[in-house]
């Protein structure tokens, strides 16, 4: 059924420049949420090791502005903001060197230990 002004006709392609200009946006998107995830992980990482409070601090703020970052771009580019991909990790026990077990963790976490025990 076709209705004028209503229905959108939706097998003539779109064009290749818009196409796209909207996948590099999602591309750029997508970059900042990992960003606040990494900045997310990086905060309960500090808290689970009992980290200063400057650290932890730092490691907010950081997390503050990955989020203002995404908040601008997608004002800019009226993109939809994606809460689901920028969720925040689970809290986590900083293992004693001992009794680390790599399999306990997921793969972020456990990139984040490792480093932490190598230096």
């Amino acid at each position: 059924m076709f209705v004028p002004g209503v229905t959108v006709i939706r097998d003539q392609p779109q064009p290749q420049e818009i196409n796209d200009r909207i996948y590099q946006e999602s591309q750029k998107q997508r970059a900042l949420e990992r960003e606040l995830r990494r900045a997310k992980l990086k905060v309960e990482v500090e808290k689970a090791r009992g980290a200063s409070e400057e650290e932890i601090k730092a490691a907010r703020a950081k997390e503050r502005r990955a989020s203002a970052d995404i908040r601008r771009f997608c004002e800019q580019t009226g993109r939809k903001r994606r809460p689901e991909r920028e969720y925040r990790p689970i809290n986590a026990t900083w293992p004693d060197k001992d009794s680390y077990n790599a399999a306990d963790f997921p793969t972020a976490m456990k990139d984040m230990i490792t480093a932490h025990y190598r230096g």
